[in-house]
């Protein structure tokens, strides 16, 4: 019993430990905001979706490119004898 009860005073100290540092955590985040940065999860997203659209414009541009050079209709008769 007593090794059980050092035990679960250990793990109450860890969670307490560990609550203290989430709150630090959070405050820092909070102050960091107030400052006007983004959280790094933001600008990560923001920075996804910016490579997907150029990569979406890129494509487009690709698309143009090879369409210019196709084969329009009427660019070819066929004689059928």
């Amino acid at each position: 019993n007593v090794i059980l009860e050092k035990i679960i005073i250990d793990l109450e100290d860890e969670v307490v430990n560990l609550l203290e540092k989430e709150k630090a955590n959070l405050e820092i985040i909070e102050s960091l905001k107030s400052k006007g940065f983004k959280s790094s999860e933001s600008a990560v997203s923001e920075s996804k979706n910016q490579n997907e659209n150029d990569c979406h414009k890129i494509e487009k541009e690709c698309d143009k490119k090879e369409n210019s050079k196709g084969i329009a209709p009427g660019m070819f008769k066929l004689n059928v004898s």
